[in-house]
């Protein structure tokens, strides 16, 4: 096995995560990431160095690993055997955040372990959050208070909308900080940035709103993960409507978009941070329907 530090992607005809393609990577001028690609086998990992750190991957949901469906844990062991001898000088450390297991169970577990045995240890735990999107509706997977608030939105005749980023995406990212501010959460993107990412990424950043009267109450900009599963980036609701909880029409209208497009996972997001537990949060997207799986960031010292 031979590894490649390369600026651009071999082809491939297998669907990646839209953190993995190649327009996402490039998209930021100071990526790169190590290949190794055999008789339609391959394995491909991004980074950025960051001082002595090499990450995978900061401004990213997650970065890790990108296998071919074959790939098993002792060709992934053989790779990071190689790849711990080929960063520049300088580098100390590699820390590496993978998808949560929920994405894709199997290559998941293949990830983890081959990790572990090449002594990268767990940094940070998260605790991910998702729906499985199939045959059964949205009120079944609701705990019996939500219910009762999407009843309530249903007879005020509430309506779920796909949006135009250009008409609305600065009221929803108002909506974002405020909800935000509310509960003493900092943002991760300003408004700025957000819409560069509309506008270079406009089949895969996707934004809905919920309208009372025709007024905005809630609003999410999600991530077209690929073509099976759907990423709530950003969701925020009207603080005067929030005793009405206006998140679960919200969700509601994502879950049947989902569906309606053939997807099987509604990613709600972590309910961590740093690892660390929010107790309040994680029960709102249980009540939601919520299923938890890890999403792990490694690091080992070189």
């Amino acid at each position: 096995m031979k590894l490649r530090k390369r600026d651009r992607f071999s082809t491939s005809a297998e669907e990646r995560f839209f953190f993995h393609n190649e327009s996402f990577l490039f998209y930021r001028e100071d990526s790169f990431f190590y290949e190794w690609e055999e008789d339609g086998e391959y394995i491909r990992i991004p980074f950025r160095t960051e001082g002595p750190l090499m990450n995978s991957l900061t401004f990213s949901s997650f970065g890790g690993f990108d296998l071919s469906e074959t790939i098993d844990k002792t060709q992934l062991g053989q790779f990071l055997m190689q790849m711990e001898h080929m960063p520049e000088t300088g580098i100390e450390r590699i820390r590496i955040r993978t998808f949560p297991a929920c994405y894709s169970p199997a290559k998941w577990e293949i990830q983890h372990n081959a990790l572990l045995e090449a002594g990268y240890k767990v940094l940070i735990q998260d605790v991910n959050m998702h729906l499985n999107v199939g045959q059964s509706s949205f009120r079944s997977l609701l705990a019996s208070t939500e219910k009762r608030y999407l009843n309530r939105a249903q007879k005020e005749k509430w309506l779920f909308k796909k949006l135009d980023w250009r008409e609305y995406l600065t009221d929803c990212y108002d909506l974002f900080l405020e909800a935000r501010a509310h509960k003493g959460y900092p943002i991760s993107m300003n408004l700025t940035d957000l819409e560069d990412m509309y506008r270079h990424f406009p089949d895969e950043f996707l934004l809905f709103g919920v309208f009372h009267a025709g007024t905005l109450i809630a609003s999410a900009t999600c991530i077209r993960v690929n073509s099976g599963i759907l990423y709530v980036f950003y969701h925020g609701d009207r603080i005067t409507y929030r005793a009405k909880s206006p998140v679960v029409s919200l969700y509601s209208g994502l879950y049947d978009f989902a569906r309606s497009n053939g997807m099987t996972i509604l990613d709600q997001g972590i309910c961590t941070h740093m690892g660390v537990v929010n107790e309040g949060l994680c029960r709102f997207k249980q009540n939601l329907g919520g299923i938890e799986s890890p999403k792990i960031t490694y690091e080992k010292e070189i």
